[in-house]
């Protein structure tokens, strides 16, 4: 890889963020499009998010989460975040060959087709906040200061997901295989992530892999201070540490199979 690449790379990169309103709408029209024509069009989100968290409170309250009184918002928070990340890696790793026929017809910068995704993420959690302020209702939680660290997590959160979008986009424009690979871990992932199951109630191995999993501490600097306690440093340095490197990797990956992507796709 030249300097050379990083430099187009770059360029790229700074085209996207100078056309956002173009960025806005197609991330706008990512998430709306899936609907069209039905009923209650995008709110399925919020009824998909719905029927998770009330489903598995119901099913593992009494089990996974008799140590956390609000185990409700917990679930619901932690499904709602969950559903982001996945749209990150499973959409992510298809945005250039999905937007094939766009990429090599229309003459705009490469990146706006992962940035939209930081769009229909951001979407996607605003209509999941109905779900979760019934859930905080319903078990008499309010908000507290702590609440306001909620956005930088969200923030790393986005910049994460951005960047492994990047990643995996990248390189699945050469190896197609990967996007069905991701898919398949994704549907793994939400078992190996505490989104219903608490890890101060574990022990030995699982503990173990929580703490190996960056969707666990990405996940817990949002939902913990939502709960009205703070999150352990560490989360906070471990989630800044992988969301940087994801979105250096992503870069670098990025810039060095750019010029070769049209050929591929």
């Amino acid at each position: 890889m030249t300097w050379e690449m990083v430099s187009l790379a770059w360029a790229d990169l700074r085209g996207s963020l100078e056309r956002l309103p173009l960025v806005a709408w197609l991330g706008w029209r990512d998430a709306l499009l899936p609907f069209r024509g039905a009923v209650i069009g995008p709110y399925w989100i919020t009824l998909y998010v719905a029927i998770w968290s009330f489903g598995i409170a119901y099913i593992f309250k009494h089990n996974l989460g008799a140590q956390e009184p609000h185990y409700l918002v917990y679930v619901a928070i932690g499904v709602t975040l969950f559903t982001v990340l996945t749209t990150f890696f499973n959409d992510g790793s298809q945005a250039f060959v999905k937007d094939a026929k766009l990429i090599l017809n229309v003459p705009n910068p490469l990146s706006i087709y992962i940035l939209k995704l930081a769009v229909r993420g951001c979407i996607e959690m605003v209509l999941s906040l109905p779900v979760i302020a019934v859930a905080m209702i319903l078990t008499g939680l309010t908000l507290q200061l702590p609440a306001l660290l909620a956005l930088p997590g969200l923030v790393l959160i986005l910049l994460f997901g951005v960047g492994f979008s990047l990643l995996l986009a990248s390189l699945a424009t050469r190896f197609r295989d990967l996007g069905f690979a991701v898919r398949a871990l994704m549907r793994f992932m939400i078992f190996l992530t505490p989104v219903f199951w608490i890890v101060t109630s574990q022990s030995g191995p699982r503990a173990l892999l929580a703490e190996l999993n960056p969707f666990y501490h990405l996940i817990t600097i949002v939902r913990d201070p939502l709960l009205g306690s703070i999150p352990s440093m560490h989360h906070y340095v471990i989630s800044l540490a992988c969301a940087t490197c994801a979105a250096l990797l992503g870069f670098l990956v990025f810039a060095a199979m750019r010029g070769r992507m049209a050929a591929w796709l």
